[in-house]
């Protein structure tokens, strides 16, 4: 299985889902939980120091991703209708299907094998990297590690491990969404919720939703599955990035198959599993 490199900052995408799973011992009391939980995410945590090290610059290769991400948008709006635009829900869905073909991920890949500047480091509004200074590498003592700044349990990912599941209807009917502040519901050509009308809450779940016995979480894990999974031997796992609305994602139907198998293999030793809320 690809397991995502946790200093990949790729990977750090705002909030997203975390399944943390509990052994029987810890599973008793809201406390315990807490606590197992904290131990086995403290590894990972950005606010971590360790002895300064060096460390590739994450501006190499950015002038040529843009470059190439301009061109794969130009040609697909050759493509559409002359006068429209493709940034309302329906033609999002087009734009995905558009970019996660084989034929355009292929076609991706050639470009940026070309690109002259593919291994270079980037400038940033036409001045040199702050990181690395465009030497393409720098000093830190950050965690190689970090995944996170904070976490919550549950959260906006309150109960969504419950059988039944649906991330805008929890089994409650209390739901982890609420109407856009910024349209209003309206959707039409609103940036904060991409024309959805609705956005992201934080759930009001009890703590009964928040762990889940694994052998009720099969048939959700498939559809929701959080975007990594951490074992109670603190090992962090996870396959590409996404959370629970990213369908076009690449990766997602190989991680529900990976995270199904490896909740199978831990299903005698553990008591439950707790969706996490992670900011990173």
């Amino acid at each position: 299985r690809r397991d995502a490199s946790p200093n990949d900052r790729e990977s750090w995408m705002g909030r997203y889902s975390v399944g943390v799973l509990i052994p029987a011992e810890r599973a008793k009391t809201w406390k315990s939980v807490w606590e197992c939980v904290e131990e086995l995410l403290a590894p990972y945590s950005a606010d971590v120091e360790v002895e300064a090290y060096v460390r590739p610059c994450d501006c190499i290769g950015q002038e040529a991703e843009h470059a190439v991400r301009a061109e794969l948008e130009s040609e697909f709006e050759a493509l559409q209708p002359p006068g429209r635009r493709y940034r309302n829900e329906k033609e999002q869905e087009t734009w995905r299907q558009f970019i996660n073909s084989d034929a355009t991920k292929a076609h991706r890949a050639e470009l940026l094998a070309a690109h002259p500047r593919k291994d270079a480091p980037s400038m940033y509004d036409g001045k040199a990297c702050p990181e690395c200074n465009m030497t393409g590498e720098y000093l830190t003592t950050e965690n190689p590690d970090g995944r996170w700044d904070y976490w919550d349990i549950g959260g906006s990912s309150s109960g969504r491990l419950s059988p039944g599941y649906h991330p805008k209807h929890n089994p409650e009917g209390e739901g982890n969404w609420e109407e856009c502040s910024a349209c209003k519901g309206a959707g039409t050509g609103c940036g904060r919720c991409g024309g959805t009308g609705v956005a992201t809450s934080y759930g009001k779940s009890p703590f009964g939703l928040e762990i889940v016995p694994l052998r009720d979480v099969a048939a959700s894990i498939k559809v929701y599955p959080p975007t990594a999974l951490v074992t109670s031997n603190g090992e962090w796992h996870q396959v590409g990035f996404f959370d629970w609305d990213d369908e076009g994602d690449p990766d997602r139907d190989s991680w529900r198959a990976a995270i199904a198998e490896s909740l199978d293999a831990q299903r005698d030793r553990h008591q439950g599993i707790v969706c996490v809320q992670c900011h990173g």
